[in-house]
C-alpha cells in the first residue's frame, strides 16, 4: 500500500504526535526517581520514534519524496516541491498544536476530578 502524504495526512499526524506526546508529558512530569536514566531515555526514544520520527516521515515528508540540491532555492520545480512540503510541515505542526491544547485540557480536567 502506497501512502501518499497531503495536507490532511499531516494533519492527521499531527494530532497522533499531540495524543502521544501530552500524556507522555505529564507521565514523566510526575516521576519523582521511579525509574533509572536508562528506562527514562528508552521510554523517551519510544515515544520520539513512534510519534514524531514515523509519522513525520510517512505522513508529512514522504517515503518518495526526492533528494534537493545544495542551490535548490535557484530551481523552480525543486522551489515548488519544497514549498507543497512546507505547508505540509506547516498542518502538522499546526495539527499537533490545536490537538495537543484539546488533548492538555481534557486531560487536565480528567485527572483533576
Amino acid at each position: 500500500m502506497q501512502i501518499v502524504p497531503s495536507q490532511r495526512t499531516a494533519t492527521y499526524a499531527g494530532a497522533w504526535s499531540a495524543l502521544g506526546a501530552v500524556p507522555w508529558d505529564q507521565w514523566i512530569s510526575h516521576q519523582k526517581g521511579g525509574h533509572d536514566v536508562l528506562t527514562t531515555n528508552l521510554i523517551s526514544l519510544s515515544v520520539f520514534v513512534v510519534f514524531l520520527i514515523v509519522p513525520g516521515f510517512l505522513f508529512v515528508i514522504g517515503a518518495n519524496t526526492g533528494v534537493y540540491s545544495r542551490f535548490w532555492f535557484l530551481d523552480p520545480e525543486q522551489r515548488a516541491a519544497y514549498w507543497v512540503i512546507s505547508k505540509r510541515i506547516f498542518c502538522w505542526l499546526a495539527g499537533a498544536a490545536v490537538f495537543g491544547a484539546i488533548w492538555s485540557l481534557t486531560l487536565w480536567v480528567l485527572l483533576r476530578a
